[in-house]
């Protein structure tokens, strides 16, 4: 897989998400195989998902730096998954998740689909 086949992949999934109303994704190809993605995409409750990835790609993609930070309408944080490597008690360090009172909590690796799916059964239960 290249870095543009990498990109691609994320703008199926976000093209075929019924939840999101509207997307502006940003790519910067570093290389062949690392490349930089940033967006934002408007959620049918009118709240946002801002993102960023650091894409490395040699067999397979791998999220060396991501951040996915989700916020209402009004501009308050909802969630907030990344793997900055603070918060080194957590075990899943340095994967980790933020709640709405931004206290940090164990999270598996994520990915853009993962975060969609979350969010989608969050909105479901709100419409």
């Amino acid at each position: 897989m290249t870095t543009k086949e990498y990109v691609n992949s994320i703008q199926k999934v976000v093209s075929e998400n019924k939840i999101i109303i509207c997307s502006d994704i940003h790519f910067e190809e570093i290389s062949q195989n690392i490349c930089y993605l940033k967006g934002k995409l408007e959620i049918l409750d009118k709240s946002n998902l801002f993102f960023v990835e650091f894409v490395v790609i040699n067999t397979k993609p791998f999220l060396e730096k991501y951040k996915y930070h989700w916020q209402d309408e009004d501009n308050n944080q909802l969630a907030r998954w990344d793997n900055v490597k603070h918060h080194q008690h957590i075990p899943t360090f340095p994967h980790h998740y933020h709640d709405k009172t931004d206290k940090p909590f164990p999270s598996e690796p994520m990915t853009l689909e993962k975060i969609l799916l979350k969010i989608e059964k969050k909105v479901a239960l709100n419409l």
